[in-house]
Formats: structure tokens, C-alpha cells, sequence
């Protein structure tokens, strides 16, 4: 069974680029949500696996959303053209792959990601 994997993006043509980037490398897209509301809607609504997380969506931080994937034990990657530092502490130990990415970039951080999950829930984690 693929990956089930939520695109959080308010950019239509970097989230299409993400979703083919993502598909390509054999994950399933659940979902592209454009906003906060519309992520914790499918969150709430769809089982995923991993979140890709625009830091900045139209001017409003994704800060929400981390938070309620945090608690869900959801793992996700930030794509962001801001450093670490400049996003503040709601970023976590979360990976951030910057804007413009690579699309290899961003698929290495998720499989390190879903291989972390993995390992943490089979208790075998060096976390």
C-alpha cells in the first residue's frame, strides 16, 4: 500500500510540480489543501502518513497545522525560502527543504522521514 501523503501548498504550480514529484518517486497524494482550514479539514477527514508543509501560506504560517500533525504523530517536511531561525521554534526538528527545492531533496527527506517513523514505531529508534 502506497504512502498516503498530504500536500499543504498555496502555489498552484509548485503544488502541482510537488504532486507529480511525489507520485513519481510512488507515493499517493491524499490531498493538495491551499490553506490552514482546508489542511486540518483532511487531516480530520483522511489517514496520512506524512505531510509536506509550504511554511507560509498566503501570509499565515503553517504553525497550526505542525502542531496538529505533531500531536497526531504525523511526521512532516518544510518547504521554505526562510532558514530554521527565521521560522521560529514551531519548525521543531522537522526537516526543511528550501524553496526553490530539488525534487531529489525533497524525496530524500521524505523517505528518511517515513524510515524514522518506522524505526520509532517498531521501537527500534535511536531517537
Amino acid at each position: 500500500m502506497a504512502t498516503k501523503i498530504l500536500i499543504v501548498e498555496d502555489e498552484p504550480l509548485i503544488a502541482f510540480d510537488m504532486e507529480e514529484t511525489v507520485t513519481g518517486a510512488g507515493f499517493h497524494v491524499v490531498h493538495i489543501a491551499r490553506d490552514v482550514d482546508e489542511a486540518i479539514q483532511t487531516i480530520d477527514q483522511e489517514p496520512i502518513d506524512l505531510a509536506i508543509l509550504d511554511a507560509n501560506l498566503a501570509g499565515k504560517s503553517a504553525e497550526p497545522i505542525a502542531e496538529r500533525l505533531r500531536s497526531d504523530g504525523v511526521p512532516f517536511v518544510i518547504i521554505s525560502g526562510y532558514s530554521r531561525s527565521q521560522l521560529g521554534t514551531w519548525v521543531g526538528p522537522s526537516p526543511i527543504v528550501s524553496k526553490p527545492y530539488l525534487p531529489g531533496a525533497l524525496i530524500d527527506e521524505i523517505r528518511r522521514l517515513l524510515i524514522a517513523q518506522r524505526d520509532y514505531d517498531r521501537g527500534t529508534s535511536s531517537f
